[in-house]
């Protein structure tokens, strides 16, 4: 065990070799990969000295040494990241970052904090830091779709209903409560002026590959977005800022172009379906039978002219409510 001189020289170490990876290259992080590996495998073991010493008053200090190696390493590992999105050994950071995720992911640490049981999860804290700098930086990587892709990220870790009911399975949950920290303040300050929010827009259709980006935008934008008096009549005059990812489905190489069509409409009713049944998946309280038959009565008492963008609107979201209704009801 560290003494507290021992954490403070280790602290400055910590600090240098920061200041080392910001300024040089990372290819002796990326080409020989154990140096990358090496500092997983420390941040994970101060995360989890910092967070023993943390329900220990009498280790105040010490774990006050901890935490500032722990924030040391973290600046490191964002640095790192940054540096890998920008396309300098993106294919070896995620491929070392997963093996070191999956093997520590179910590791928590139960301590007692004012006589209450508390429990910390390393796979929250290690995913949390990693999605705040993907989701600022990689909207201006080259490598952008790229990188959304396996062999760099990984499918497992996408939104999709089966990745988050396969019970050994916790990176999905936990991929979704990132993105949702992270989108809600993007959609509750669009405001209606038909400016697209186009780094929420890919990410949105890249972390969940099963939706329809466009009906996943409304659902998102419904849940999230503050509302005035009335909900609804909110809802249809202000619209989403972002929904207009699209799926490429390919050129159907021996059919005709209405069977291309065909196969198109088919795919996006597929993908519809998926997204409703995702959406009463995950919130459940929201789209309940009461809560789905108050969202109609509001809407069919607004009125608007038959050919104005408020009354489309307000007919796709009937539309879209009346789905849901019938799929809770199979």
């Amino acid at each position: 065990m560290m003494m507290n001189k021992d954490l403070k020289i280790l602290s400055k170490l910590i600090g240098d070799f920061s200041k080392f990876v910001g300024n040089r290259s990372t290819a002796l992080l990326f080409i020989f990969e154990e140096p990358f590996a090496k500092i997983l495998e420390w941040r994970f073991r101060i995360w989890k000295q910092e967070y023993l010493f943390l329900g220990k008053p009498k280790e105040s200090e010490r774990w006050g040494g901890y935490d500032e190696i722990s924030r040391e390493l973290d600046i490191v590992f964002q640095e790192i990241e940054r540096r890998a999105l920008k396309g300098t050994g993106n294919f070896s950071f995620f491929r070392k970052f997963k093996q070191h995720v999956e093997s520590h992911k179910k590791e928590i640490v139960e301590i007692l904090v004012d006589g209450e049981k508390r429990s910390f999860s390393y796979a929250e804290f290690v995913m949390g830091a990693f999605y705040r700098v993907l989701f600022e930086n990689i909207p201006s990587s080259r490598f952008e779709d790229e990188v959304w892709e396996e062999p760099y990220f990984p499918k497992e870790w996408k939104v999709t209903k089966e990745n988050l009911q396969e019970k050994n399975n916790i990176i999905a949950g936990i991929s979704l409560h990132n993105f949702l920290f992270w989108a809600q303040d993007r959609i509750r300050s669009s405001s209606g002026d038909n400016k697209t929010d186009f780094d929420l827009d890919n990410t949105a259709s890249k972390l969940f590959p099963s939706v329809n980006p466009p009906l996943w935008a409304k659902l998102l934008t419904f849940l999230m977005r503050p509302w005035g008096d009335n909900r609804m009549k909110s809802l249809v005059e202000l619209g989403t800022s972002f929904g207009l990812a699209r799926p490429m489905f390919g050129v159907i190489k021996n059919g005709s172009e209405k069977d291309f069509f065909e196969q198109v409409h088919e795919n996006v009713k597929v993908e519809e379906r998926s997204t409703l049944d995702l959406a009463i998946f995950l919130f459940p309280h929201e789209f309940s039978a009461d809560k789905i038959n108050g969202y109609l009565t509001d809407l069919t008492k607004l009125k608007y002219d038959d050919s104005s963008t408020e009354n489309e609107r307000r007919k796709d979201f009937i539309s879209i409510f009346q789905n849901m209704k019938s799929i809770g009801k199979e």
